[in-house]
């Protein structure tokens, strides 16, 4: 991910108030590790190729590790080539 990406991500996160401590540690100190996709599967009826999913950014804890995951479209972050045609 280049530098302009995460700097982004980074202020989109500080916008929503993304920036409270761990839940597990307490540590202040995270890392954006990279975005991903999120596949979506159903709870029951077998596994699903080509299924929906959530852009998401993975954010981990420098101390502790701890991971959380953050839906690109609630930080209005979703790459362009991602977004489906809305016509």
């Amino acid at each position: 991910m280049d530098q302009t990406r995460l700097n982004e991500l980074a202020s989109a996160l500080q916008r929503k108030g993304a920036s409270k401590p761990c839940d597990r540690c307490g540590h202040s100190q995270f890392s954006i590790i990279d975005e991903t996709l999120l596949t979506m599967q159903p709870l029951t009826g077998g596994f699903v190729v080509g299924g929906g999913g959530v852009p998401a950014v993975v954010v981990a804890c420098n101390n502790c590790g701890n991971i959380w995951h953050h839906a690109l479209g609630a930080l209005n972050m979703i790459p362009p080539e991602l977004k489906k045609d809305a016509s």
